[in-house]
């Protein structure tokens, strides 16, 4: 084997090698970064607003809620009513930490029994942007869909 091919096999190895270490890293969001996703264009509620807003963590395997309680609305079997969500404000359910699969699905769950809301989305492969649904879980209720976007 001449020195050029045996450079171009080394050369081939290592790609296959940063590849594969790249997919088995698998999804995270943007490191420290604040995501946030608009509701609604007014909220009229005192203490609460549209946006929600989280925070990731420090190694991008998380999101956590940080802002104002959301009002939100939740559609449950053909009805629905109005939601608040995280926060502090009276009656708000509280929102759970957003967590991500290395294939990009995002998952979570915080409360218990009739308060128990989970999440559900995806987060894009850039990492940057994810949609998420929270549900309250024992009602079969869903909010709609949010874009969360990083900033």
């Amino acid at each position: 084997m001449t020195r050029s091919a045996r450079r171009g096999s080394v050369l081939a190895v290592l790609v296959v090698l940063v590849a594969a270490g790249s997919a088995l890293a698998g999804a995270h969001f943007d490191p420290g970064a604040s995501y946030t996703g608009k509701t609604c264009h007014t909220s009229n509620v005192k203490g609460t607003t549209c946006v929600y807003k989280f925070r990731a963590s420090s190694n991008g395997a998380t999101l956590k809620f940080v802002g104002t309680t959301v009002i939100t609305g939740w559609g449950c079997h053909g009805g629905g009513g109005e939601a608040l969500l995280g926060g502090r404000h009276d009656g708000a359910d509280a929102l759970p930490v957003i967590q991500v699969k290395p294939n990009g699905a995002l998952y979570g769950d915080a409360g218990k029994g009739d308060t128990e809301v989970s999440v559900t989305g995806h987060l894009a492969s850039s990492g940057k942007t994810a949609t998420v649904t929270f549900h309250l879980t024992n009602e079969g209720c869903h909010t709609s869909a949010v874009t969360l976007a990083a900033h």
